[in-house]
């Protein structure tokens, strides 16, 4: 787990330690949390080959772009919200003796500033 803050902005980064070729059940609920002013369904995933238990709250409403995902190597939680197409607001997490939650307090929208995507201006070499 990784915290990154830059000016304005916090960042909680989990990367999982999941693979492809681990064998997960996933089960769904039909149950619906509101998380962040979202209704989110419930997913529960267990990774047998580790067991890892992980619990899933999928935002539907705030969805992904399946062809974004096309044809990539995908696992841990990238591949569970590439199969939902929905970003998840809530997870839990059980390993061993290890229990942890992260959960999205607000969400934001707001028009994308296009200047965030410039390129510094680099020096370039003069023949």
């Amino acid at each position: 787990m990784y915290y990154d803050k830059y000016i304005g902005n916090d960042t909680l980064i989990f990367y999982s330690r999941v693979n492809n070729s681990d064998n997960v059940e996933i089960e769904t609920s039909d149950s619906i949390v509101k998380i962040a002013g979202f209704d989110c369904i419930i997913v529960k995933a267990n990774n047998i080959s580790t067991n890892m238990n992980t619990t899933y709250y999928f935002a539907k409403e705030l969805k992904i772009d399946p062809s974004f995902n096309q044809n990539n190597n995908l696992v841990g939680d990238i591949r569970m919200m590439s199969e939902f197409h929905s970003i998840f607001l809530k997870k839990e997490l059980e390993f061993g003796p290890y229990k942890a939650t992260f959960t999205a307090d607000s969400i934001r929208t707001q028009p994308l500033d296009k200047e965030i995507f410039a390129l510094p201006e680099l020096r370039r070499k003069i023949k």
